[in-house]
């Protein structure tokens, strides 16, 4: 989770999407050989969305659900990120659109709900980093 504090205190998630999907969702995806968890964030983050100035202000949790095709269990570990960055060019341009900026109490549509409810659920952690 990417989040940004515009100058009137509002605080905004990045979302980004996938392919075609007209939903949105968080940066997310597979580690690569040698990487640990908070690097595949960083370079998932890069990619989908093009962010690179990224705080780490810490580990949120993990999730775990099926796979879209429903074949294999997947575990999702969620970091939590600030960022003054506004645009960014995503690196992984076949696949994904750029960054959208939404307020955490007006999200979007989102392909997966345990993420907006993720989102939901550290509005207070949120409010309270930025206060």
């Amino acid at each position: 989770i990417v989040l940004r504090q515009e100058p009137d205190n509002q605080l905004l998630v990045a979302l980004v999407r996938e392919g075609n999907w007209p939903e949105f969702v968080l940066p997310k995806g597979g580690v690569e050989k040698g990487e640990d968890l908070e690097q595949t964030a960083r370079r998932e983050i890069v990619e989908e969305a093009g962010l690179t100035d990224l705080h780490l202000i810490c580990k949120l949790t993990a999730l775990e659900r099926f796979s879209f095709e429903k074949k294999y269990w997947l575990i999702t570990h969620y970091f939590l990120f600030t960022t003054t960055q506004i645009t960014g060019v995503p690196t992984d341009s076949e696949h994904h659109f750029g960054v959208w900026w939404f307020p955490i109490d007006a999200l979007p549509p989102m392909l997966w709900p345990d993420q907006k409810e993720l989102i939901r659920a550290n509005d207070s952690l949120f409010r309270t980093l930025f206060t």
